[in-house]
């Protein structure tokens, strides 16, 4: 038995994702300017993102396509909190449902993943589709700046986390 069959994934009843967007938009209209140090860093967390945007594109044009592990297959894949504070305060969008996987040809698949990739744009994706890299990837960009911008972004991440809770927390 799966850890997800126990553990099933958060929020995917429309209902609890309704309350999740209902829950930040009322944390808004509360803590409103006290959120900026959260802004901030979900703001430069989507630059960081963005700006390596293009490299992740032209790694997976080399990693991707004769890929036979597909990592949209055999991963579960989810927006985690720290996603949906990215989303909500660095973008001003909350994602209309919670990522799921869907019956496939060979084997369930990410709802986005289509056969020329991933329908959603790199800054919309949830963030292990970005730091997640397969044997094939890391050998194409260890030497890269990819690895250490990733970290960087990791430990935004983190304190961005750390910032709502401490600002919300009352």
């Amino acid at each position: 038995m799966s850890y997800y069959q126990i553990h099933p994934l958060p929020w995917q009843e429309r209902s609890e994702w309704r309350e999740i967007n209902f829950f930040l938009d009322t944390i808004q209209r509360v803590h409103g300017p006290d959120l900026e140090p959260v802004r901030f860093l979900a703001r430069r967390i989507r630059f960081l993102v963005d700006s390596l945007s293009g490299s992740f594109e032209k790694l997976c044009a080399v990693t991707c396509p004769d890929c036979r592990d597909v990592c949209c297959e055999r991963a579960t894949i989810w927006y985690d909190f720290k996603d949906i504070l990215c989303l909500y305060f660095g973008l001003g969008i909350f994602p209309d449902r919670q990522i799921k996987k869907i019956p496939g040809q060979t084997r369930p698949h990410c709802v986005h993943l289509t056969k020329t990739g991933c329908l959603l744009p790199r800054n919309l994706r949830p963030f292990v589709c970005t730091w997640y890299f397969c044997p094939d990837q890391k050998n194409h960009c260890q030497d890269t700046a990819i690895p250490g911008e990733i970290i960087k972004i990791k430990k935004l991440r983190l304190e961005m986390e750390d910032a709502f809770c401490s600002i919300t927390a009352g």
